[in-house]
C-alpha cells in the first residue's frame, strides 16, 4: 500500500519511551467515545489530555487517535477533503507508535484507518453508501502483551518538576519524605507536577476560610487542603485542592491519607493541569463517587467555573446557577457560593461571604465584625 501524503508538525518529536504506560482513566473515556461514533467528544477529551501532557514525545500519539476520529467525522457528514486531509495526517501521526502504544493497538487502527482513507481516496469522491460504512475502532491490546515493569524498590532520587518517577507501589508512595512538590500516584508511577501559582493558593486559602468556617460551626464534617492523599482508583492516588468530608464518611480518614471518595472536591485549573482535571480526575472521581466536583479555572481570558453533582446512575450531572447566580450544594447543607467570588482579580472577604451565606444583614455583619475585631 502506498504511503500516504500529509503534512506533519515537527514540533513534537515522537519516541515510544512512554508507551509501556496503561491508559489513564480519561484516555479510556476519549477511546469510549470514539468507538460510540462520539468524534467531536473525543476530539475534546483528547485536546485537553494532549495540551497538558508534559512529555513532548507522546502528544502526537494523543493527535493522531484524535484525527483519525475527526477523519470519521468528516466522512460522517460528506466531507471528501476532511476525509483526505485530516484521516491521513492521523495516520501518519500514529506509525511511530506501532505495534502499541498505552495499550492501544496502534498497528491494528493504522490497518484498518488507511483502508477507510484508501478506499475514499481511490474513487475521487463520496458516495451516499460511503457515509454509513462501519467505521474502525480503538481496541486495547491483551493486558498480557502489556510489558509489565519490575524492579527493586530502593530510595527514589529528587523529585524533578515534569518527571515520571519508576514505578513503586501505594505505601512506598506514602512514606516518600516531602519534597515540597507537589506529586500524584498514577499507574504505580510518581509524576511530579509545577508549583501553584500565587492566584492558585489565594482561591485554596479563599474556599479553606469561608466553607472550612462553615463545616465547622455547623458541624457537618472536615476540610482539608495541603496536598491531602486521596486514594482515587486501585492504581491511582490523587491530591486535591481542597476536600470536604463529611461527619458520616470520617473513617475513610486514616493518618496518611484520604481511603476512598471525599463527599466534596475542588480542583484549579492551571496550563499543565486542564486534562488531568477536566479528563482524567472528572471520570476518576465520578467512577469512586465524589459526589460533587468544582473546577474551577481563574486564568487569563479562560475564567470559568464547572460545577457537577452525581446523579441516580452514578453519573455527572452540571449543578446549575438558580435565579439570584447561587450554586447551592446538595452535599453540605445550606452552603452556596456565586461565580463572582471565585473569578474576581481581589478575592471577597471571606468573613463577608461567610455572612451572606448565613443570611446576615448588613448591620449584623457589621456587629460580627466589631466583636470579632475588637473595634469599637
Amino acid at each position: 500500500m502506498n504511503d500516504i501524503p500529509a503534512v506533519l508538525s515537527t514540533v513534537d518529536p515522537p519516541t515510544r519511551a512512554c508507551c509501556d504506560r496503561a491508559p489513564t482513566p480519561g484516555m479510556l473515556h476519549a477511546f469510549e467515545q470514539f468507538n460510540r461514533g462520539e468524534y467531536f467528544e473525543q476530539h475534546e477529551t483528547l485536546e485537553w489530555i494532549w495540551r497538558a501532557e508534559t512529555d513532548t514525545t507522546i502528544r502526537n500519539f494523543y493527535k493522531g487517535i484524535l484525527q483519525v476520529g475527526v477523519g470519521f467525522h468528516h466522512l460522517r457528514k460528506g466531507n471528501y477533503n476532511g476525509v483526505i486531509k485530516v484521516l491521513g495526517r492521523g495516520i501518519n501521526y500514529l506509525k511511530p507508535y506501532a505495534p502499541a502504544c498505552y495499550g492501544v493497538d496502534v498497528a491494528r487502527l493504522i490497518e484498518e484507518a488507511s483502508a477507510v482513507y484508501w478506499r475514499v481516496r481511490d474513487k475521487g469522491r463520496l458516495e451516499t453508501r460511503d457515509l454509513e460504512m462501519e467505521l474502525p475502532q480503538v481496541h486495547l491490546v491483551r493486558e498480557s502483551r502489556l510489558k509489565e515493569v519490575r524492579m527493586e524498590y530502593q530510595t527514589l532520587p529528587a523529585l524533578r518538576v515534569g518527571e515520571h518517577v519508576r514505578k513503586i507501589t501505594f505505601e512506598e508512595y506514602l512514606a516518600l519524605e516531602d519534597q515540597g512538590v507537589q506529586t500524584e500516584w498514577v499507574n504505580g508511577e510518581v509524576r511530579v507536577y509545577m508549583p501553584v501559582s500565587v492566584k492558585h493558593q489565594q482561591l485554596v486559602n479563599f474556599l479553606d476560610r469561608v466553607l472550612g468556617m462553615f463545616v465547622e460551626l455547623l458541624g457537618l464534617g472536615i476540610v482539608l487542603t495541603d496536598r491531602i492523599v486521596m486514594r482515587a482508583l486501585v492504581n491511582v492516588a490523587r491530591e486535591p485542592d481542597l476536600i470536604f468530608l463529611s461527619q458520616q464518611n470520617r473513617e475513610r480518614l486514616k493518618a496518611t491519607h484520604l481511603a476512598g471518595a471525599a463527599d466534596f472536591v475542588v480542583e484549579i485549573v492551571s496550563d499543565e493541569s486542564v486534562g488531568r482535571d477536566r479528563a482524567d480526575k472528572f471520570y476518576e472521581y465520578e467512577e469512586i463517587g465524589v459526589r460533587e466536583y468544582l473546577i474551577i479555572d481563574p486564568r487569563q481570558g479562560k475564567q470559568r467555573v464547572d460545577y457537577f453533582g452525581l446523579d441516580d446512575s452514578g453519573k455527572y450531572q452540571p449543578i446549575l446557577a438558580d435565579q439570584e447566580d447561587k450554586f447551592h450544594s446538595r452535599v453540605i447543607p445550606g452552603f452556596w457560593f456565586r461565580k463572582e467570588w471565585l473569578l474576581q482579580e481581589n478575592l471577597p472577604d471571606a468573613l463577608d461571604c461567610l455572612a451572606e451565606i448565613r443570611g446576615l444583614n448588613d448591620s449584623e455583619i457589621q456587629i460580627l465584625r466589631r466583636l470579632l475585631t475588637g473595634a469599637k
